[in-house]
């Protein structure tokens, strides 16, 4: 009984330490991700700030724990460090008696408990720095219970901002300085968000005040001050990271440029902006010059905002836009009766406001007049309102997952989900993703606080509550178990594979390139994590916009690096051939080729296929393609360049589709890596040929091809010319028909028997279905009708003089060697056709016998010369 005791003690410690992983479909754009526990069910008392940490570590604060902890991003599983506690009674900062102790919460929770804790956290931008680091983190808690107000009229708490100081040696913060311990709270819309972010290029603290749940719960007739500029709540308030000289406690954290600091009478204000409800989430768009930030609707109408210096967002005067009007007849607050106006109008409640109103960057889910103003009357209680409560907010500026690049992140409360809204160029303005505003990822039975994201953005950390989630999903994609109080990462995988393709949304943008150049998209690693038989991998370009997919088959590849060329100029053409080609070529590297055939799929835009389409070649003709399925995938061993320099293969191209609005997808499968182009199916690029080339050898003419993956070839024909207009066959071959390289000869010994001053050779490829491709022409010489050299004088004192007669334009070499077959001269010359006239300087050598040989693919003669 002991015996199995301890391996029921053993089977629930290795549950307790392995992160449980599940590979699941985030969103309608199809984005596959592996979900994993970082941290378990119930470990963490209420996280509430998620920050990727300079040193690579997740910083988590604990509301209701009052404790900041440094967890392992990568596992093991509740891998978590304590950095901070300032819980009741807590001796971290000294014992109860010492001077920092006050910075301990001084209350006991209760049924009051009031919304947050220690809830915001900035670390200070030059935390990492080599040289005049400020280990600096800025921590925002309510720490003291003041009263409760009679008849609903507020409960009420006092909120501090301090900066803790982080000492490297233990990896503990301590040292607590107050910059502000006088902040109004409350046991609703605390908010106390921060971000350290920039104006006019100097770093300052913002902190969100809420409005403190006026109008609602036991705040129902709480006053609503988020238009009354004295009073802090429900505004943003801006800090200095450092103080800034002035006397007082306090009024050193305040910047002197503040737009609400008076001189009659003399008073330093923190606000920034008014109008605010309950922003919960900050992003600062560092490209931009653009600080966001994400506020609860009361009924709807979630906003993100975009906050600017004294400007005035309408709460509760207006919300959301104030051209839809849909609060008008209602109030921001939960009741009928509450200490929160009556909306009459919306518009003209923003021209009342004046030129300081902003209307919200984005609303979610604004409601019609009439569903408002039935909640405000009926209250059917926070269940039964549409507001989703956006908390955490974020920018996602990385291009690893296709399309999300300059995109803000939402982490949903009461839908539990992660909710994502492109923005457009500028940022000022929202784009949709295919057919809605919207997209939304993970949907559980949790209550999403806060994410973060890994290095690069592959991973994303979101972390939920403790408490229950207050509704269901909102979406019919698998749903993620409720996980109370946890940290959770998603890694994003790739797509699924679907009948042999891949199931990423057509709304994902084209990669354009740059014109003219190669530019390199987004390594990608295929390991064991995602080269499974199930998973199409993306490749993207500094954008996040699709330049291919692999499909690795099992294959590990490693590190997969790809660059893409795209021409502007006129539509290329194969000299050799006159073959017109795609104005897109895309080469892709592995660090390790594959064993086995794997997929390819290529994205190329519709002014590539038009331009193409519409081309003409150097003698006037078009490339015989009037849509997609005309044409073909062609690929050689290149690097990245500007123009086809080796013949291109044709591949079997397995699928061609329209790719959105954007452009097309061409699909194959190989078993090696290089250079991709794109040409018609009936191009005059020789089928699976590498090269063909051709030498004169005692009269015999010698013919050797190679070629690779002979897919459908039936046989070669050699044939033959002395005009280079009418050509006659000389043999037919088998093609092997085996995979991988493939090389042939042929000895034409008919060569020196003909009477002609050049021989043409050219190759015809014959598929099994009977089609043919026509290879490039060589070009031979018989011996009697090669080039000729004589020297003069001979014997040569210091200088001779070669005179070559050359029967065509060439690049030769010449060389000097002596009686031991010793090189001691030796150049490259470019000869015209017809007599080339070569000085050699011979007068550094010591008088003896020598051989001067010119050496080329239609001249080889060698004379004897004597320097005296």
């Amino acid at each position: 009984m002991k015996k199995y005791f301890t391996l029921l003690v053993l089977f629930i410690f290795i549950l307790s330490v392995k992160s449980f992983t599940q590979t699941i479909v985030g969103g309608r754009m199809n984005e596959v991700f592996l979900k994993s526990d970082v941290s378990g069910d119930n470990i963490l008392n209420d996280p509430w700030e998620l920050t990727y940490g300079p040193d690579d570590s997740l910083w988590v604060t604990e509301s209701k724990g009052y404790c900041v902890y440094k967890i392992s991003p990568n596992g093991p599983l509740n891998n978590k460090r304590k950095i901070l506690d300032i819980s009741l009674k807590s001796t971290w900062l000294g014992n109860s008696a010492g001077s920092d102790s006050v910075f301990n919460i001084q209350f006991v929770f209760s049924p009051t408990n009031p919304q947050g804790g220690l809830a915001g956290m900035a670390i200070h931008p030059d935390f990492s720095k080599s040289v005049g680091a400020k280990k600096y983190v800025y921590i925002s808690y309510i720490r003291s219970y003041l009263s409760t107000g009679a008849g609903n009229t507020g409960v009420f708490y006092q909120n501090r901002i301090a900066r803790f100081t982080y000492d490297p040696i233990s990896g503990n913060l301590g040292n607590p300085v107050s910059l502000c311990d006088t902040l109004p709270g409350s046991s609703d819309h605390n908010s106390q968000r921060m971000i350290i972010a920039p104006v006019n290029g100097v770093n300052y603290l913002f902190y969100a005040e809420g409005d403190m749940g006026a109008g609602q719960f036991g705040n129902q007739y709480r006053v609503n001050h988020a238009q009354d500029s004295t009073i802090y709540e429900g505004k943003i308030l801006r800090f200095n990271l450092e103080p800034d000289g002035d006397a007082g406690s306090y009024d050193k954290w305040i910047p002197n440029d503040n737009p609400f600091n008076t001189t009659t009478p003399a008073r330093q204000s923190a606000v920034w902006v008014t109008g605010i409800r309950n922003n919960q989430g900050f992003a600062y768009d560092s490209v931009r010059n653009i600080l966001y930030g994400s506020s609860h609707g009361p009924y709807s109408d979630d906003e993100v905002n975009i906050i600017e210096r004294k400007r005035n967002y309408g709460h509760p005067l207006v919300i959301g836009f104030a051209a839809d009007t849909n609060y008008n007849g209602s109030s921001a607050g939960a009741y009928s009766t509450s200490g929160v106006p009556l909306i009459v109008s919306e518009p003209a409640n923003a021209a009342a406001i004046g030129s300081s109103y902003k209307d919200p960057l984005f609303c979610g889910y604004a409601r019609p007049k009439s569903e408002i103003n039935n909640i405000w009357v009926t209250n059917p209680g926070n269940g039964g309102w549409p507001s989703e409560g956006w908390s955490g907010l974020g920018l996602y500026n990385y291009s690893a997952i296709p399309g999300w690049k300059n995109s803000l992140i939402m982490s949903g409360l009461k839908w539990g989900r992660l909710i994502r809204t492109k923005l457009d160029s500028s940022g000022t303005s929202i784009v949709n993703s295919g057919s809605a505003d919207t997209v939304c990822y993970f949907d559980s039975n949790n209550r999403y606080r806060d994410m973060a994201f890994g290095p690069g953005g592959k991973d994303i950390y979101v972390i939920m509550d403790k408490s229950a989630a207050t509704s269901g999903p909102s979406a019919n994609n698998p749903m993620i178990v409720a996980c109370r109080g946890c940290l959770q990462k998603f890694t994003f995988l790739g797509y699924k594979n679907v009948s042999g393709t891949s199931t990423i949304s057509t709304a994902v943008p084209i990669a354009t390139g740059k014109a003219n150049l190669c530019e390199n998209a987004n390594t990608v690693t295929i390991n064991a994590t995602n080269k499974n038989d199930t998973l199409w991998v993306p490749i993207t370009d500094t954008s996040g916009n699709i330049v291919a997919e692999i499909f690795a088959n099992g294959n590990n590849l490693g590190n997969v690096t790809t660059s893409v060329y795209t021409n502007s100029n006129a539509v290329r053409e194969k000299a050799s051939s006159k073959t017109l080609y795609l104005d897109r070529n895309i080469t892709i590297t592995p660090q390790t080729q594959p064993g086995s055939a794997v997929g390819v799929r290529l994205y190329i835009t519709n002014a590539e296929f038009t331009a193409f389409k519409n081309g003409v070649n150097s003698v006037g003709n078009p490339p015989g393609v009037s849509n997609i399925s005309n044409l073909a995938i062609f690929k050689n061993s290149e690097v990245c360049g500007s123009a086809m320099a080796v013949t291109a293969l044709a591949l079997p191209t397995t699928n061609r589709a329209a790719f959105g609005s954007g452009g097309y997808v061409l699909q194959t499968s190989v078993t090696s890596f290089s250079t991709f182009y794109f040409a018609s199916v009936s191009a005059l690029l020789p089928v699976n040929l590498i090269s063909f080339n051709g030498a004169v050898n005692n009269d015999i003419a010698k013919l050797k091809w190679i070629t690779e993956d002979e897919h459908g070839t039936k046989n070669f024909t050699l044939e033959r010319s002395v005009n280079s207009t009418d050509f006659y066959p000389v043999v037919t071959l088998a093609a092997s028909a085996a995979a991988g390289q493939q090389q042939y000869t042929y000895p034409d010994s008919a060569f020196g028997k003909l009477s002609a001053a050049a021989v043409y050779y050219r190759l015809k490829v014959i598929d099994n279905d009977g089609k043919s491709r026509l290879s490039s022409t060589v070009t031979l010489y018989p011996a009697s009708k090669k080039g000729t050299i004589s020297i003069h004088p001979n014997p040569v004192i210091d200088y001779a003089t070669v005179e070559v007669n050359a029967i065509v334009g060439e690049q030769t070499s010449w060389q000097v060697t002596d009686m031991a077959g010793k090189t001691v001269l030796q150049h490259t010359v470019i000869l015209t056709k017809g007599k080339n006239m070569i000085n050699v300087n011979l007068s550094k050598l010591p008088g003896g016998i020598y051989y001067l040989k010119v050496a080329g693919s239609n001249i080889s003669q060698a004379i004897k010369l004597q320097k005296l």
